[in-house]
This record gives structure tokens, C-alpha cells and sequence, in this order.
């Protein structure tokens, strides 16, 4: 049978291998010279750069490539240019390679579970697009209306970089909350850039480490909440399909095809809004800290 190169897992019965997962990134992973190292034949060549360059009005693997990088992290375009990096890089890394026999899951953070989801074929490469760019413009447009950052905080207890985090809301009048669980004692907030700073002045004043992410709004926080109902909106249109083995949701430590339906069946809006991970606070790989 002729292997499906975004299908990213096979049951493996009776077969002794290795098992890999394929995790996708987010919003922030994004560099000038993306693609350029990818072994075997161009990114221009890969099926999500020859469908984007149909389906978009700008040149995303130019933009990947050269650039510049003011117009690469504005999230309108940063955020198709990483999935399209990450699918290009997967098809380089399976393409005839054991390591696509051997794949049991896959997972994304932030835009990279949308990554996932067409990597896994839940969704196709045009709608995996659509999708994305709808997100993108609508998480744009939020960032303009308010202003915000994002600072990775590293070396606290939760509970301590979360009264940090009430502290200064109470005395900026602003918004700030943990927005990305990574790894035990690492955290990303995110908030409006004052009060994020605030928090970041007192981590740092109590032993933590920080550093601003490259990112150009306050994402995975009530600021991003005017994107919701608009991202909404195209996902009620979209098919979602339930791929056979596990895909991992970073919000609860679920997996698709456990959501309770058959695959093929779409989700309800209200189940598909979790995969975007607009402005869930409490998202991340929380089942790491337990």
C-alpha cells in the first residue's frame, strides 16, 4: 500500500521499533533561513509551499527564506511560516525513512497543534491553511487593539510565580497570567507589557531567570479574547477528521481520537475551539509536572 507521507502513524503489531513522536512548534521558533538546510529536494517542492503559493498573496517560502525578519514575526505571517517550515522539515524527515513507520503520536504547542492536526491528515493541507491564516489575522488584529508581550520565567514553584503574577495585576490595573506550562519550573506569561514586566522585575529580584519571547502580542491570555468568536467562525466550516492512533491536545493531556466519535466526524464548534489554544491560560504540557 502506498504510504500517505502527511499520515503520520501506523499501528505497528508484532513489530519491534523504536517509537518516535513528532512535536511541532509555536509562535516564536520562527528565523531568517528557514528551509534552507533541508536535505533532499527544495521546500519549493514540498505540497505545503506549492499549495500556499496558491492559495496565499504573498510568497511564503521567500518570506521564510530571506525574510526581512520585522515582516517574518508579525504574527499574520509568522504563524503559516512555521507550520509550512514544520511540515517541509517532517516530509524531508520521513520521506523514505524508518522513522515515519515508527511514529505512535504526534502533538504541537500552540500553532504547531494545528501543524500536528495536518500532519496527521485531521485535516488537509488547504484547510490546515485557512485555518491558520484565519487565526493568524484574527490574533493580529487583538494585538493591535492592546498591546502586549510574552516573558518565559524560569527557576519558580507555580504557586509562587502565580501570586507574583495577582501582585502586580492588583497594582498596574493590568493583565497578566501564566500562559504556557513547559517543563517543571518553566513557565511563559503573558500579559500587557507592563504589568508582564512587573512580574518579571520581582521573578528575577527572587532568584528566576527571564527572557522575552519573540512574539508580537500578549498570546494565550484574556487580551487574545476579541480572536475567539472570529476563529470560531471558520472552524465551524471546517472537517475535522479523527485520525486512528493517538494525537495529543496540550490543554488537557487528551487525545483526539478519544474525544467519544467515529472518526470522520467532525467535531462541534465547541470541541474544536480547544485545538487552537487561543486564550486557554492553563494550557501546556501540564502532565510533565506530574
Amino acid at each position: 500500500m502506498k504510504k500517505s507521507l502527511f499520515r503520520s502513524w501506523r499501528k505497528l503489531s508484532g513489530m519491534e521499533m523504536a517509537s518516535n513522536v513528532f512535536l511541532f512548534p509555536g509562535q516564536g521558533s520562527q528565523y531568517v533561513g528557514m528551509t534552507q538546510k533541508l536535505s533532499g529536494p527544495s521546500a519549493a517542492e514540498s505540497q505545503v509551499f506549492r499549495t500556499a503559493k496558491c492559495t496565499l498573496d504573498y510568497d511564503l517560502l521567500a518570506l521564510c527564506v530571506s525574510g526581512p525578519k520585522s515582516r517574518l514575526d508579525q504574527t499574520v505571517f509568522c504563524q503559516p511560516a512555521v507550520m509550512a517550515a514544520s511540515l517541509a522539515a517532517a516530509e524531508t524527515v520521513t520521506r523514505g525513512a524508518p522513522v515515519s513507520e515508527s511514529c505512535v503520536a504526534t502533538a504541537g504547542f500552540s500553532v504547531g497543534e494545528i501543524t500536528a492536526l495536518m500532519f496527521a491528515e485531521a485535516l488537509s493541507i488547504e484547510a490546515g491553511l485557512r485555518l491558520i491564516h484565519a487565526r493568524a489575522t484574527a490574533m493580529q488584529e487583538a494585538c493591535e487593539q492592546r498591546e502586549g508581550t510574552m516573558l518565559t520565567v524560569l527557576g519558580l514553584q507555580e504557586v509562587v510565580l502565580q501570586q507574583m503574577c495577582n501582585d502586580a495585576r492588583t497594582t498596574t490595573g493590568g493583565e497578566v497570567c501564566i500562559a504556557n506550562y513547559i517543563f517543571p519550573k518553566g513557565y511563559v506569561i503573558s500579559g500587557d507589557a507592563r504589568t508582564v514586566e512587573a512580574v518579571g522585575m520581582r521573578a528575577r529580584e527572587s532568584g528566576a531567570t527571564s527572557k522575552e519571547v519573540s512574539v508580537s502580542g500578549a498570546f494565550h491570555s484574556p487580551l487574545m479574547q476579541p480572536a475567539v468568536e472570529k476563529i470560531r467562525s471558520v472552524l465551524d466550516t471546517l472537517h475535522i477528521n479523527f485520525p486512528p492512533d493517538p494525537s495529543l491536545f496540550k490543554c488537557h493531556g487528551e487525545t483526539l481520537h478519544k474525544c467519544g466519535r467515529n472518526p470522520g466526524v467532525p467535531c462541534p464548534a465547541g470541541d474544536q475551539t480547544g485545538f487552537v489554544g487561543v486564550n486557554d491560560p492553563q494550557h501546556g504540557l501540564r502532565l510533565l509536572q506530574s
